[in-house]
This record gives C-alpha cells, structure tokens and sequence, in this order.
C-alpha cells in the first residue's frame, strides 16, 4: 500500500472514531498530494475528494463540502458522466442546507427590506446554482420530486423551477395544488409574482388558467398578494415590463389597479409605470380607474406625476395632467 493510500486509511479510521480534526488534517494533507502532477486527475484523486466532500457533508460543514465537490466538477475531462450527475446531486444538498441556514438568519433581520423592488436579484443562492444545472440531469430535475416535497430553503420547488425556467415547469403546475400555487418564498413572493418578475409571461398566464373557476376569494388573494416590500403582482410586472397584453390579463383575472400603498418601499402600477415610461400601461390602469395619488409616506418624488416629469416620460405626463384636471376635487 503507498503511502498516499496508507493517509487516506488512516484518515478514514479517525472519522469514523470521532476524531474529526485529526482526520481533517490527515485528509488535508493528501488532497495537498494529489492536486499535483502525475496524481490529479487520476481516480485516486476522484475518490478521494469524493470521501473529503462526504466527511464534511457528515460533520455539517456545509461549506467545506460544497468547495469538494465543486472540485470534482472543475476537473471535467477526467469526470465521467455518470459520477458529475452524481456530485450534482452532492452539490444540491449542501448548498440546501447552507441555503436553509441563510434564509433563517434573513428572516431574523430585516435586511431584505433593504432590496430595490426593480431589479430580480438577490435569489437565494440554491436559485443561482439551479440556472447553471442542465434540467434534464437524470435525477435531478425538479420534476422528478413530488410536488409536496419542499425544495432546499422550504419552499415547495415550483419556485426554484419558475425561476431557473426549469423545462418541467408547466407540468409541475399542473400537478401542484392550490396551496402550493398559492406559496410564499423567503420575500414573501408567489410563483405567479415569480412569473411575473422573471417576465415568466406563459407560465403566469398557466398559473391564472389554473384559478379561473376558483371562487373569488381565492383568485383575490392569489392575484393581489404582495412581496416582503409592498410590491403587488401588477406592479412588479411592469417594472419587468412585462407586455401589455399580460398586464391585461392580470387585470382581468382580479389585479387591482390602484392599490393602496402599504410600505414606503413599494410602488403601485401606475408609479411603476410612470418610472418605466409605459404609456400604454398608463393609459389602460387609468382607464380602469387608477389615480395618481399622493404618496402616504412622503419623499422626493411621492406621485406618478413627478416620477414622469424627472424622467423626461413627456407622453406621461401630459396624460397624468389631463387625467387630474378630469378628476373630481
């Protein structure tokens, strides 16, 4: 037995006797040996960034685990297939649980109040790995999950796969019930808001088809629901710019169009679209009975009509003025 062997031996044998520091050390010492020429790459390196990656994944060091096998995947000529669907797998579950410890450590702060409500980032980091992840990896695709199960931050995974355009997803809103359908992530978002935000247009229609016979509490709450930031669905829509036809759709599912504002970060429709310069948008919310109101929480630019006029939107503006001047006083 060579001597690499004989520290990979002797490694595994201290995990198992609770001795995890020495095994680290031991286990440390021998992937600094095999990352060098002739053994990198060979399959004694393989298998044994795959022990390293499953003895922190035992130990919960997550993180460790994850740069393992991140490791095995970097080393994509000598990976064979059948091993990279595996360490995928791998991948998933680490960064689940980092994920789950992430979004229990947001949901104690109020850090995500923080986040502009027009732009589509931050997602959870499980949300970024699953956009590079082929979704017909066997085993792997979201679909192959029962639709009951949560996905790694514990949220059933028709979130993850609207976000990451998972192949799969008309299928899984097929199969899901209202309640998942319905579901809040960590920032308190549906998957229709996700359709919406993602400009996710056939999936948000898919999801509306889904309630058309529900009775109208339902289809109010599933239309109305807002973000962690006041944001309602219509609103994040446009400022996803979203098509017209699509906002039209969310209206005459149930959205409102003139919602009352509920936190100083949070728009209603016809800000957003002031601030996005959609006309047309304009145009139809006040034809639906939209007015420009006075912000309740103040600030710098609290109506639609000063939105439009900083951003030089002069279409806008002359429609808000002429809408104003129609309004009762």
């Amino acid at each position: 037995m060579s001597a690499l062997a004989q520290v990979k031996v002797l490694a595994a044998g201290l995990a198992e006797d609770g001795e995890a520091d020495a095994a680290e050390v031991a286990y440390t010492r021998a992937l600094q040996t095999c990352g060098l020429a002739p053994l990198h790459g060979t399959d004694l390196h393989l298998e044994l960034i795959q022990e390293v990656g499953s003895f922190y994944s035992n130990l919960g060091d997550n993180l460790q685990a994850e740069k393992q096998w991140r490791e095995l995947l970097n080393l994509t000529q000598a990976l064979p297939e059948a091993l990279r669907d595996d360490v995928l797998q791998q991948l998933g579950h680490c960064v689940a649980n980092s994920s789950l410890d992430l979004a229990k450590i947001l949901r104690s702060t109020q850090i995500w109040r923080d986040i502009p409500p027009s732009i589509n980032v931050p997602f959870p980091s499980h949300h970024r790995l699953l956009r590079c992840i082929p979704p017909t990896i066997p085993d792997f695709g979201l679909l192959r999950k029962p639709s009951i199960d949560r996905d790694i931050i514990g949220y059933p995974p028709i979130h993850s796969a609207i976000i990451s355009k998972n192949i799969h997803v008309f299928g899984m809103i097929q199969f899901c019930s209202d309640d998942e359908l319905l579901s809040k992530d960590m920032y308190h978002r549906s998957p229709l808001f996700l359709a919406a935000l993602c400009k996710e247009e056939s999936v948000g229609l898919r999801i509306m088809s889904r309630f058309s016979d529900r009775d109208t509490g339902i289809r109010e709450r599933l239309m109305n629901d807002r973000d962690a930031l006041g944001n309602t669905i219509l609103a994040i829509s446009i400022f996803s710019d979203c098509s017209l036809a699509f906002v039209l759709a969310l209206l005459n599912n149930g959205a409102e169009p003139d919602p009352i504002p509920l936190e100083d970060t949070s728009s209603t429709p016809l800000k957003a679209a002031a601030m996005r310069g959609r006309s047309d948008v304009v145009d139809v919310l006040l034809r639906r009975g939209a007015r420009d109101h006075l912000s309740p929480f103040g600030g710098p630019n609290p109506t639609a009509l000063m939105h439009a006029q900083m951003r030089g939107h002069t279409t806008i503006v002359e429609q808000l003025t002429v809408a104003a001047q129609r309004q009762p006083t």
